[in-house]
């Protein structure tokens, strides 16, 4: 499973996917519940943006853009 959040270390380039993995984002306006950003802290992944001051992604974006990673990684054809 990984848990998509702006706070994660690692971005999503950096993840290795795998068939029949698990993609998780919180809501929009609140992000994922603080509890489960801490029990999976070792799983979150942001997506990259231009610059900490602007965030215009919105949750079907973000959901599309990591999609695609995760069908590019697994040579999904």
């Amino acid at each position: 499973m990984f848990f998509f959040s702006k706070t994660a270390k690692k971005n999503l380039f950096e993840a290795k996917f795998k068939k029949d993995c698990y993609l998780i984002f919180g809501s929009e306006t609140k992000g994922l519940d603080p509890e489960i950003l801490k029990r999976y802290s070792e799983s979150l992944v942001a997506l990259p943006m231009y610059s900490e001051h602007i965030r215009s992604l919105n949750l079907s974006n973000a959901a599309t853009a990591a999609s695609y990673e995760v069908l590019r990684q697994i040579d999904f054809n």
